[in-house]
């Protein structure tokens, strides 16, 4: 019956050729698509995976024109982390990032453009980013430290550079002057930050007292919370403090 079935479906291919073929590149195609789109979602799903799950980035609503506008922002005022962490015993740690695109990365002649970002101290112990040498707790406490990735360091230092042995060398952060306090490993491919280079925000805050002002959102504000944490008081909370702190109409801070 199989070797029946078989034949006649030749016969009909040949006697429409060009249609049969049509057929067979529209069932190719179709199945092509839908293998690339089930490995775009399975490469969404993957990303950030390695991260806590009591792991939050800080993000704000602001109405202006009595509710004609509103806006979301991915960007929180500094004062608002120090709050956080003196006032909120249920927020673990919390800390400002400012990103500002690449910055010039040197050591002697070796100079490069490389992508990373100022942050404070916590960052390695809330984020999983493995320290390949270093101390998660410590590397961004000092305002004239720096944390370069495993391949950073190589290009700075040569190519055989082991992490411990980029600890303590000089770096220059566009003309900043650091030493290297930490060696990270190269960030996954299922990570959304990337980064070359991470530097302690007290050296950005020592270059921009602008930042420390209720009325700015320049920095983005992330926060690990304790597993009993009340997550709709807390956004509750902190909606409070923006209100009485800033100067928009309405203003909402949530944690996601």
């Amino acid at each position: 019956m199989l070797k029946v079935n078989l034949i006649a479906a030749l016969r009909a291919f040949r006697r429409q050729a060009s249609y049969s073929a049509l057929n067979l590149t529209g069932l190719a195609v179709g199945f092509a698509a839908a293998f690339l789109i089930l490995y775009a979602v399975q490469d969404e799903l993957r990303m950030d995976q390695m991260h806590s799950d009591n792991l939050y980035q800080v993000l704000r609503t602001a109405s202006f024109d009595q509710g004609e506008t509103v806006l979301t922002w991915t960007v929180a005022p500094q004062p608002l982390a120090e709050e956080l962490r003196a006032n909120y015993p249920e927020v673990e740690h919390a800390m400002m990032l400012r990103y500002e695109g690449e910055q010039v990365v040197a050591s002697g002649v070796e100079k490069f453009w490389a992508r990373g970002f100022w942050t404070d101290a916590p960052f390695f112990e809330m984020f999983a980013f493995d320290l390949l040498a270093g101390d998660p707790a410590t590397a961004l406490t000092q305002p004239d430290g720096i944390v370069v990735t495993e391949s950073m360091a190589r290009k700075l230092f040569g190519a055989e550079t082991q992490p411990d042995d980029a600890m303590g060398q000089a770096v220059r952060l566009n003309d900043h002057e650091a030493r290297v306090t930490g060696v990270a490993a190269d960030p996954p491919a299922s990570a959304s930050m990337t980064f070359e280079w991470v530097a302690p925000a007290s050296e950005f805050y020592s270059r921009n007292d602008w930042v420390m002002d209720w009325g700015n959102n320049a920095m983005e504000l992330y926060v690990t919370l304790r597993p009993d944490a009340d997550i709709a008081a807390l956004n509750r909370k902190m909606s409070d403090v923006l209100l009485e702190r800033d100067e928009i109409e309405i203003t909402t801070a949530f944690v996601q």
